[in-house]
């Protein structure tokens, strides 16, 4: 737009340009949340559902996201915890609402097997949701308790093959058992794996020396191996975390291959409209491809991985394959009877 063409040189339309230049300007202030608000989205307040509790680092990302979608598209967009049966209860809370956008289920890799291991599956994830945008991902820190008598992974391997015996490690929630069986298998080190329902205190009684190792997100690892309560074994990803880049991977560790990584995304019902889809996924891409965003991720102990609705569907149902096929392998999905 020249808007010098605007003034005493310009056509004599007084009226229809004044009404052109007025129309331009919210768009103009409003940028990319304008453009979403053109298209019918949003038309009222987004809600960003977390099947787990606060403090999460599903919950953490949802929340900088909200805030920042809020601020760009000048409607709230606010988080909803609902958790239960490791994010079933929460993510059937979305099917009984429109299919219009408006509620989006923010979660992580339990949502594409936990049915699975139920007798009775309330949705099947990736035919009654629609993928949107993965917008960031996190590896678990496995880290020793100083009363162990190992302080690295392969000392625990060299250890454990000479002496039998089986090892300790606490872990909460299904995928941080699928990974630490995962990790049993690749090194033959005898994991006696204990289930916790809370990560926090899964860390404080390896630091305790209640069990002899933890895996856990890094935000809740990492502090305690800087404050030299717990000794680091590794991370769990193909390659180093930024937030922790001196501790190697697993992999580096002793654990030839190893590699898996936990993230979080969004979805909605499907049969949303792919306008609502898109606006989402533009909203999305913009806050998680800040500078703030990133050092936001650092911080909380993930990285940013932005992919949108071209990609991740894909992605997604590979990843289902994946975590499925693994917690087969570790027993935890049983075969279909009849």
């Amino acid at each position: 737009m020249k808007i010098e063409s605007i003034g005493r040189n310009a056509p004599a339309r007084p009226n229809s340009t004044r009404r052109a230049l007025l129309a331009a300007i919210p768009a103009l202030m409003l940028g990319g949340g304008a453009l979403a608000q053109k298209a019918g989205f949003p038309a009222q307040r987004v809600t960003l559902l977390v099947p787990y509790t606060a403090g999460t680092a599903a919950d953490a990302v949802a929340r900088f996201i909200a805030a920042k979608l809020t601020g760009l598209w000048g409607i709230t967009v606010m988080v909803e915890n609902k958790a239960g049966a490791d994010g079933v209860v929460g993510t059937r809370a979305v099917l009984q609402v429109a299919a219009d956008g408006h509620t989006v289920l923010f979660t992580g890799p339990p949502f594409l097997y936990n049915t699975e291991m139920l007798d009775s599956a309330p949705y099947v994830p990736l035919r009654d949701f629609q993928p949107v945008a993965r917008c960031s991902s996190a590896m678990w820190l496995f880290a020793a308790s100083k009363h162990a008598p190992f302080t690295s992974l392969r000392e625990l391997i060299e250890l454990n093959r000479r002496q039998g015996g089986s090892v300790d490690i606490a872990v909460s929630g299904s995928a941080a058992m699928a990974v630490a069986t995962a990790l049993k298998s690749t090194t033959g080190v005898r994991f006696n794996i204990v289930p916790y329902t809370s990560t926090s205190q899964a860390i404080t009684d390896a630091a305790a020396g209640h069990v002899d190792a933890v895996a856990a997100a890094i935000a809740g690892v990492a502090p305690m191996v800087r404050a030299g309560k717990l000794n680091a074994l590794g991370v769990s990803g193909p390659t180093r975390s930024l937030a922790v880049p001196e501790i190697p991977t697993l992999a580096e560790a002793g654990a030839t291959g190893f590699g898996f990584v936990s993230w979080n995304a969004a979805f909605v019902r499907s049969g949303t409209p792919q306008a609502a889809i898109a606006a989402l996924a533009d909203g999305m891409r913009s806050v998680t491809m800040s500078a703030e965003f990133r050092e936001f991720a650092r911080e909380q102990g993930v990285e940013p991985s932005f992919m949108g609705p071209d990609a991740w569907p894909a992605e997604a149902a590979a990843e289902q394959a994946r975590w499925s096929a693994l917690l087969r392998q570790a027993g935890f999905i049983k075969p279909k009877q009849g």
